[in-house]
């Protein structure tokens, strides 16, 4: 009994002995985490086409003992296991159901939302650039304006096409639209894209930037669309949709199906070489009009009779830009509340001097009247940016980041930059919306950008005289800047009326 009982004992000191050990805290059980709370993600998420969803959730955890496990889903598929989301939006989604759940060996945090991934493309600015890889097509959209630029427009939508070596020509039908009381068809609003080396001419949808066609040249001799203009009145037929290209000194004429044509309304200047701008008026003749090389002289082409009227100036300058200005809106019942330019403005230069020109073809039976002629000598350089205000007398000119006026009524300069980008920046590009005054935007270059993406987009209120406040700003969103256009959706005007209204009646109040 005796001989059991130290038995007993000896096995109890040794049970003692063994728990004792067990208070080293290596050897204490794993405490298991808890996922205690998700949170940072916002229950709706409105996207565009190939913008990306981005998301850093906040989640707390009771200790960090054991790794946790992450899925996100959306629309009932897992697209991520990362902590943190950056999905690619490729297909347009409504407000499909998505959730994102933070697992440990306890359980999970579930944390859901909505996604709607929408078309980008209603209103933007389009930019054609080039690198080394070829010509890029950016797009801006601008009902959100912090959003930022896309510059793979054309690759995202069109995985299986290319572009040109070298970006030639970009426009947008919508601005020559007229009758705009009239429904607004797909073709009134489509894209015109080219691009050389080899040549590419594109027709986009305005909706998804997704190829319609591919234009094939089909005229007489050698084919350079090195500028393209859809001019005003189109949507009255009184052009029956047809496109007007410019290159190499000559004018190419291409029909609403897709066909060249050659003119036999219109006689040309003999000899005449037509440099690569032109631009559309809307005054008594619904007139484009282009700049003769040879002749130094403006032309001007009759929408409705398709004469063709040489100006008499002489201008002896190398074009810098041509443009259209002096415009008004005509509100009157039956003129839909369009833009229409009445004269138009030509920049050039020569040598180092510059000189501004303001022609009005009120009546293209007599000469030409020439409204301004100003040496613009150490205000514009040759390099400098230009456009004009829609419906002010106020051209816009760039030296280097700096953005300057002009005002031709008052003939004066501003002696200081009215608004200034930055050292590093090279203005490139200034363009309007025709349907509105306030806003300017610009396509510049980063001079301190190594890389071959050094294109900059801007955008500014102007609408106070003293001085414009930035909207937006965006930088490697293209390569070298080739052409900036404003694309819409063909209800300008009627936005610029809404706009007016909702003004006037403050003030009334």
């Amino acid at each position: 009994m005796k001989r059991f009982f130290s038995l007993f004992l000896t096995a109890a000191l040794a049970g003692a002995g063994f728990v004792s050990c067990s208070d080293d805290p290596e050897d204490q059980p794993v405490v298991p985490t808890d996922v205690e709370k998700v949170s940072g993600i916002e229950t709706n998420y409105v996207l565009g086409l190939h913008e990306y969803l981005e998301i850093t959730p906040d989640i707390e955890l009771s200790n960090e003992n054991e790794s946790i496990s992450y899925e996100w889903s959306i629309d009932y598929e897992t697209v991520s296991t990362e902590r943190n989301l950056s999905f690619k939006c490729d297909e347009l989604l409504n407000d499909v159901n998505c959730y994102f759940k933070a697992s440990s060996s306890t359980g999970a945090k579930i944390a859901e939302f909505k996604l709607s991934v929408t078309s980008p493309y209603d209103k933007g600015l389009l930019l054609l650039s080039q690198t080394g890889d070829g010509a890029m097509l950016t797009f801006k959209r601008l009902d959100i304006m912090a959003t930022p630029a896309s510059p793979y427009a054309f690759k995202d939508n069109n995985p299986t096409l290319s572009l040109g070596k070298e970006a030639l020509a970009l426009c947008w039908k919508g601005e020559g639209l007229t009758n705009l009381g009239n429904s607004i068809k797909d073709q009134d609003t489509e894209i015109i894209l080219s691009s050389g080396n080899p040549t590419k001419v594109y027709v986009l949808n305005t909706n998804d930037m997704k190829v319609k066609t591919e234009i094939t040249y089909n005229g007489e001799g050698e084919f350079h669309p090195n500028y393209v203009i859809y001019p005003y009145g189109v949507q009255n037929s009184l052009w029956e949709g047809e496109l007007y290209w410019l290159g190499g000194g000559r004018e190419y004429i291409m029909a609403a199906d897709r066909n060249f044509i050659t003119s036999t309304m219109e006689e040309m200047p003999e000899g005449a070489q037509f440099a690569d701008m032109a631009c559309s008026l809307v005054d008594t003749d619904m007139t484009r009009v282009y700049y003769n090389t040879a002749s130094q002289k403006m032309v001007y082409i009759s929408g409705v009779l398709g004469m063709v009227t040489e100006g008499t100036k002489a201008c002896n300058v190398e074009p810098m830009n041509l443009i259209p200005c002096d415009g008004i809106y005509r509100d009157e019942e039956g003129g839909d509340h369009r833009y229409e330019p009445m004269n138009v403005i030509l920049v050039g230069k020569q040598g180092s001097s510059t000189k501004i020109y303001r022609f009005t073809p009120e009546n293209l039976t007599t000469t030409e009247e020439v409204l301004t002629e100003q040496d613009a000598t150490g205000n514009i350089l040759p390099t400098s940016a230009t456009t004009a205000n829609p419906a002010k007398p106020i051209l816009y000119y760039s030296k280097g980041g700096d953005i300057y006026r002009f005002n031709y009524d008052g003939n004066n300069f501003d002696t200081e930059p009215y608004t200034s980008l930055g050292d590093n920046f090279e203005v490139k590009q200034l363009v309007f919306n025709p349907y509105d005054v306030d806003t300017l935007y610009i396509a510049a270059e980063d001079t301190a950008e190594t890389g071959e993406m050094k294109a900059s987009l801007f955008i500014y209120d102007i609408s106070d005289n003293s001085s414009a406040e930035k909207l937006f700003e965006d930088h490697k969103v293209g390569g070298t800047v080739r052409r900036l256009i404003y694309k819409g959706n063909g209800k300008e005007n009627d936005e610029r009326v809404t706009k007016s209204n909702s003004i006037l009646s403050k003030f009334i109040r």
